[in-house]
């Protein structure tokens, strides 16, 4: 019913299958359930009972649940922000094999939230990472290479990167190889490719993107015409989805 296989797609029936079943004990169902209150699917989007899930779950054993009771302490959903804690708790996942956990405690270790920072250490895990198939270490890891943050400065392996983070399909990466194209960091500079670049990745949602091709809407940048209205539009766009820009 969650997902519309084999029966029509019912979020409503899905939760309350979700309650039975966590009223038997079921721990996926209980992470299951905790997610539709996270999200708000199926039922009225609820932290704090979201939370109290995770918790349950991963006193169960649940991998994921630990994860995910991390980046909501570490954005203060459901439960007051906690940096700590919530490094914590990704350092219980990572150890316990959860591959995203490795790449949200390489980003604890960058900005230095919860951890002392140390990119060097940083760039360690989403090397890590990055070997295990994660596409959002591999970009990060780009981004290392790109500033010379943990790692020694190299625009052309930052490139690579990025593109290998495109090809497992990573949308910030377009945004990231785009800034690269029409800085000319690690390519031939080619404002073209990088409007190619932020269109898709805005057509996959990304506000950086949006507020990018407002910019060059504004001045007329990749081969485009100044158009300042419909550069008005894109930064309301990228503002509506969280462009502090």
């Amino acid at each position: 019913y969650a997902n519309g296989q084999g029966v029509d797609k019912d979020e409503v029936k899905a939760v309350q299958l979700y309650k039975q079943a966590v009223d038997k004990g079921h721990v996926n169902a209980i992470f299951s359930l905790a997610l539709c209150y996270a999200s708000g699917c199926g039922v009225s989007k609820d932290g704090v009972k979201a939370v109290r899930l995770y918790q349950l779950s991963m006193d169960m054993g649940h991998v994921e649940a630990i994860s995910n009771l991390a980046i909501c302490y570490a954005n203060g959903e459901g439960v007051s922000k906690d940096e700590m804690k919530a490094a914590q708790l990704f350092q219980k996942a990572m150890d316990k094999g959860h591959v995203g956990a490795i790449n949200n405690l390489a980003n604890c270790y960058y900005f230095g939230q919860g951890v002392d920072k140390d990119r060097m250490k940083a760039a360690q895990l989403y090397q890590e990472t990055m070997e295990k198939g994660n596409s959002c270490a591999t970009s990060n890891l780009g981004c290392c290479f790109q500033y010379g943050h943990g790692v020694e400065k190299n625009k052309e392996k930052a490139v690579k990167l990025y593109r290998k983070a495109i090809e497992m399909g990573d949308t910030v990466s377009k945004v990231r190889l785009g800034i690269c194209y029409h800085r000319g960091e690690g390519v031939v500079k080619d404002e073209t490719e990088a409007l190619s670049l932020f269109l898709q990745a805005a057509e996959e949602g990304d506000a950086y993107a949006l507020h990018n091709l407002g910019y060059y809407r504004e001045y007329g940048r990749g081969g485009i015409q100044v158009d300042r209205k419909k550069a008005i539009e894109y930064y309301k766009k990228a503002a509506d989805r969280g462009s502090r820009i």
